[in-house]
């Protein structure tokens, strides 16, 4: 129990933090806006205890009599307001959440659509029969070890820039190394090796790592805390990473051995993300581009990296 200090002697009021309940017992009828000293430091406050206690204790239901075994609420109980809503409608609430969530299914399709189609992106690529084990391993790694690597980095980013700018950068930056990654498959090209294949899939993981800790952030600026909508949101970002796999595994089976052609896999998702672009400009609100004063820690961003991927290649 956590009592409020000075309260006049036929004020017994106290704050029951765990259920968040302030009982108020033998209320004098004095008038409820008398100003009152809670804390000793001598300044009163003109208002209500519940509104005193709302404000610095977290007590969400409004105040409470007892009067004559009768509960009533008071008619100057605290009531915090609501944030206003950002969408147009509940169409584009849900446009947006599904938007959002959609950067959670995109991360673990790149991930599936490279795992089982290893085998025919390391012969599209002319590497010998005795090196493939080793390069067929790097294809799937490279890609994962800069999602976890530059995550810290990115939602830094976004707190400073903007989340909405980071979560459409992120949409352009996979776009833009899915068609790359594409290209190493084209013989003759400059780009056809697997270390160039290796490099792309590697920036390509930098996407997600964009995408993923501001897509997080909208959804919590979004909604409101506790309600139902948030909740849903949430947990749909989660519920998608297992489909998103099984969705990039099954397209990438269909690319390379329906269409024969593994480079497809790439060049479709390149496809996917210019619509995705546009539709995270359009749909995300501006009001939601939060930003918030600060700057990166280079040096520390840096060794943080360099440490991170050694590690990797350690137990690599």
């Amino acid at each position: 129990m956590v009592w409020a200090k000075d309260i006049p002697p036929e004020w017994e009021s106290f704050n029951d933090v765990d259920s968040d309940i302030i009982w108020l017992d033998e209320l004098s009828k004095k008038d409820y806006r008398e100003s009152i000293d809670f804390d000793g430091d001598g300044v009163t406050h003109d208002q209500i205890p519940c509104h005193y206690l709302s404000c610095h204790m977290d007590c969400r239901p409004p105040l409470r009599r007892d009067i004559d075994g009768d509960t009533e609420y008071l008619r100057h109980s605290y009531r915090p307001p609501e944030k206003p809503s950002h969408f147009r409608s509940g169409g584009h609430e849900f446009a947006f959440a599904t938007v959002v969530v959609m950067a959670q299914l995109f991360t673990q399709i790149n991930l599936g659509n490279t795992i089982v189609q290893s085998a025919a992106i390391a012969r599209g690529l002319n590497i010998p029969e005795d090196e493939r084990a080793g390069q067929e391993k790097w294809f799937v790694a490279s890609y994962s070890i800069t999602v976890g690597a530059f995550v810290l980095i990115t939602g830094r980013l976004g707190d400073i820039y903007g989340v909405k700018n980071l979560f459409v950068s992120g949409w352009v930056w996979m776009c833009l190394f899915s068609l790359l990654s594409g290209l190493c498959g084209i013989d003759g090209s400059v780009l056809h090796s697997a270390v160039c294949f290796d490099v792309f899939r590697a920036l390509l993981g930098i996407a997600p790592a964009m995408l993923m800790p501001n897509a997080a952030a909208l959804l919590g600026t979004a909604f409101q805390p506790g309600t139902w909508k948030k909740n849903a949101a949430f947990a749909a970002l989660g519920a998608v990473a297992a489909g998103g796999y099984v969705a990039g595994t099954l397209w990438a089976g269909i690319c390379a051995d329906a269409l024969n052609d593994w480079r497809w896999t790439y060049w479709s998702m390149a496809i996917a993300c210019v619509f995705m672009v546009g539709l995270a400009a359009w749909l995300v609100p501006s009001g939601l581009n939060v930003r918030r004063p600060g700057s990166v820690d280079w040096p520390g961003a840096f060794l943080g990296v360099v440490s991170l991927i050694l590690i990797f290649f350690a137990f690599k």
